[in-house]
């Protein structure tokens, strides 16, 4: 039986001595990648020096400071809520010009001098360095941390920043504020000018019935004088159709008296009714709809939710503009560092130098090699 020997290719072998050889050899071509390496890290880290990076929580209220609603809420007036709370103060951030106008004082006050046409690029730049992060609540992990969001910057004075930002944050709580301030305040005034409206309407209504009566009276009053004439000229003291025996049914009677000329029941009981017309001291209690509507009145009158409501609004934090909040944050919690470690800079940078010198010694020797062939 024939033995199957399997033999190899020793030439394609690597020989770590004579590679270990090789890089021995060609250190300083080495070293002077690392060194160039080095030289670019340090101008890097020296360009890059006084740099800061920024980052600061923003959360939205705590319960604490939201039960403080739960009265407004109840007026069903306007639906506040955490969420929406701090939804409108990232709004400001975002859209309103806040941040832009922040910015624009800082880069005034720091080059009074300095063009506006170099002004408005390092006003545009330092926007573009500004960043909001918006942190959902992560619903596959079933986390009881709600969405929060991060604001994030890049820039050179920590300290100036620092202030600068607790500016921007406690504008953005101020326009928050006004906006909601304001949007009660136009709530209250229109339930004022309905329910005046409601009042004054039925007033008016009060005065046209008013005005429909008397007019009613006046042709009423004149009608019965008229007849009381008549009932005098014929001497017709009493009722003359009641005394009458008449061979009809008292559907037919009632029929006769109702259509009989007005003067048949002598001026005695004519003469009364216009003196007991007007003797009439409360016309109201006589207009059919004017005693339900003056109960309306004094319904309205007595109602106190618009009260109700101005107390709720009061006693709420937007009701006091120093207890107000629309999110939470720390600027003490600030996390500030520089935005370029220069140990890990400078350690990446050496690395760097060191594989490029390799494979550059690498490629040498293989040109080299192919040069003696």
């Amino acid at each position: 039986m024939k033995e199957n020997i399997t033999t190899y290719n020793t030439d394609d072998e690597i020989d770590i001595r004579e590679l270990i050889i090789s890089i021995w050899s060609g250190r300083w071509f080495i070293a002077a990648f690392i060194l160039i390496s080095g030289i670019l890290s340090a101008g890097y880290i020296w360009i890059s020096s006084g740099q800061f990076k920024a980052e600061l929580e923003i959360h939205s209220i705590p319960s604490s400071h939201f039960d403080r609603y739960a009265e407004l809420n109840q007026e069903k007036i306007i639906a506040v809520s955490k969420g929406e709370l701090l939804d409108r103060f990232i709004e400001k951030l975002e859209k309103s010009d806040i941040v832009y106008n922040a910015f624009r004082d800082q880069v005034q006050a720091d080059a009074k001098e300095q063009e506006i046409a170099d002004i408005q690029l390092e006003i545009i730049e330092r926007m573009e360095n500004f960043e909001i992060t918006r942190h959902p609540q992560d619903k596959e992990k079933k986390s009881n941390i709600p969405t929060y969001y991060t604001i994030n910057y890049k820039g050179r004075d920590a300290d100036q920043f620092r202030e600068m930002l607790g500016g921007i944050l406690s504008t953005a709580d101020q326009d928050v504020w006004s906006d909601l301030s304001e949007y009660l305040k136009r709530k209250v005034e229109y339930l004022k000018n309905k329910r005046a409206y409601n009042l004054q309407d039925l007033e008016n209504r009060i005065e046209s019935l008013k005005v429909q009566y008397n007019k009613g009276l006046e042709i009423r009053l004149a009608f019965l004088k008229e007849q009381s004439s008549i009932a005098h000229e014929l001497n017709i003291e009493k009722n003359t159709l009641s005394g009458q025996e008449v061979s009809i049914g008292s559907v037919g009677l009632a029929t006769i008296e109702r259509d009989a000329p007005e003067y048949l029941r002598g001026y005695r009981a004519i003469d009364k009714e216009i003196e007991l017309i007007k003797s009439r001291v409360d016309e109201e209690s006589y207009i059919s709809g004017v005693p339900d509507m003056r109960m309306k009145i004094d319904e309205i009158q007595r109602n106190r939710d618009i009260e109700r409501i101005e107390q709720a609004i009061a006693r709420s934090p937007i009701g006091n503009r120093s207890d107000f909040l629309a999110a939470a944050y720390d600027l003490h919690r600030l996390e500030v560092e520089p935005a370029v470690k220069a140990p890990l800079v400078m350690a990446l940078g050496l690395m760097l130098g060191l594989m490029l010198g390799i494979m550059a010694l690498g490629m040498k020797n293989i040109l080299a090699a192919r040069a003696r062939s």
